[in-house]
């Protein structure tokens, strides 16, 4: 049986190397190594050694003397083994792909020749190629271009780390460095030049880059739904948006009744102070008032989303509105201040990228504009998401936004709408 004659697709389900069990000591302990890769561990001196010793296959003299006059039964596998090797050292396929097809293979039969183990340890030192300092990468871009990236070329560059750098899991919440980024204000207003941002491994151990509540939407496909998922997500949302109505009051009441309750406490408690210390829940306000605005709503339908295994974002669009329009009669000037203090999110939108089995990164968009069944579209990629979605083309410099602090957002949104708090 070839070792690579299995499908090869994103895995959805839990690791196939824990659950299973290899009867040859060395092949077991191949699949343990290989299983601190898939989490971000680094590999010991000792397991290091093992790899180098295992890796390497000299035939007897039988067996040599034999292979010139019958091909070797092992042949066929190892040929395969290592072309996935070379694969992986010539970064041909992402990390996720890497990830997934070393572990298929190691899985693929449990009776292993030596030279095919020999070929899996290989195999497995060529994952070791896939890591590298994303600290290191962004010196090497300020020392080549002599300045700070632009928030499009910071964005690239974690993408493309993120397509050939492994994920590490274990460091998820860690910070791998800051910098700031070197946008013109005029070009790209609602961004600060001067605000230092953080690049950060998420849950899934990979890097994403963090301004404050929000970061740039992850356009990557790490999810396989099936169409009885999609259908869900479908009636998830319209039992919560059908029976919902727009109301811009819930978050105002909310914030006034969290005032009322720390000034029982603290009579002379200010607004101010009463402002900072409010975090609200956006989706419990949902609950509440069985209502609210576009980002309540959002709110409330990705978390339920994640309750059911599917994992959404919570999008900033930048909008003319009632709201985010200078209030002129006939006038059709944005009110760009805030734009910039909600971080882009003049409305929210929550959008699931994922793999359905013939498209790899088709798209569904919930619009969470309580305006009707209008409100749910799909895309067959991300491109057409853009460019038929959103009306343009897809520009890391100007990505939008997704929304990780909703909450924050929230309050942004609160402060701009009502004007709650003066700035000085």
């Amino acid at each position: 049986m070839s070792l690579l004659a299995i499908s090869v697709s994103p895995s959805s389900g839990g690791s196939r190397v824990s659950s299973f069990t290899a009867s040859d000591p060395t092949h077991q302990r191949l699949l343990t190594i290989f299983q601190k890769i898939q989490t971000g561990m680094t590999l010991s001196s000792d397991e290091m050694s093992f790899l180098t010793a295992t890796s390497k296959f000299s035939p007897s003299t039988g067996e040599w003397l034999g292979s010139f006059v019958r091909t070797p039964t092992d042949d066929a596998s190892v040929k395969e083994i290592d072309a996935l090797s070379q694969r992986v050292l010539r970064r041909e396929i992402t990390s996720t792909a890497t990830l997934d097809q070393v572990e298929q293979t190691l899985v693929a039969k449990d009776s292993l020749t030596k030279k095919e183990t020999a070929a899996l340890a290989r195999l497995i030192q060529s994952c070791l190629t896939r890591g590298g300092s994303f600290a290191e990468v962004l010196d090497g871009f300020k020392r080549v271009q002599g300045r700070d990236p632009k928030r499009g070329e910071l964005i690239d560059l974690v993408n493309q780390f993120n397509r050939e750098a492994l994920p590490k899991p274990t460091q998820a919440g860690a910070v791998a460095c800051r910098t700031t980024v070197f946008d013109i204000p005029e070009e790209n207003p609602i961004y600060d030049p001067h605000s230092v941002l953080e690049i950060r491994y998420d849950q899934s151990g990979f890097l994403e880059i963090i301004e404050g509540p929000v970061a740039p939407m992850d356009l990557s496909s790490r999810q396989t739904l099936t169409t009885a998922q999609r259908q869900e997500m479908h009636q998830l949302y319209h039992s919560l948006a059908d029976s919902a109505y727009y109301n811009n009051l819930g978050e105002f009441l909310e914030f006034m009744s969290h005032c009322r309750r720390e000034r029982e406490t603290n009579p002379d408690l200010s607004l101010r102070e009463a402002y900072a210390s409010y975090h609200p829940d956006l989706g419990q306000v949902f609950d509440k008032y069985q209502s609210g605005t576009c980002i309540l709503l959002a709110t409330k339908f990705s978390q339920e989303a994640s309750k059911r295994g599917v994992e959404m974002q919570c999008v900033g669009k930048q909008t003319l509105n009632d709201w985010t329009g200078i209030p002129i009669p006939g006038s059709e000037m944005k009110w760009n201040d805030l734009t910039k203090e909600t971080y882009g999110a003049d409305h929210t939108d929550v959008v699931c990228i994922y793999d359905d089995g013939a498209r790899p990164d088709a798209v569904m968009e919930f619009q969470c504009s309580f305006e009707g069944k209008e409100d749910v579209r799909e895309w067959r990629s991300v491109d057409r998401y853009f460019q038929l979605g959103r009306g343009c083309n897809i520009d890391s410099q100007y990505l939008p936004n997704k929304i990780l602090d909703c909450g924050t957002i929230g309050k942004a949104r609160l402060q701009g709408r009502f004007d709650l708090i003066p700035k000085n």
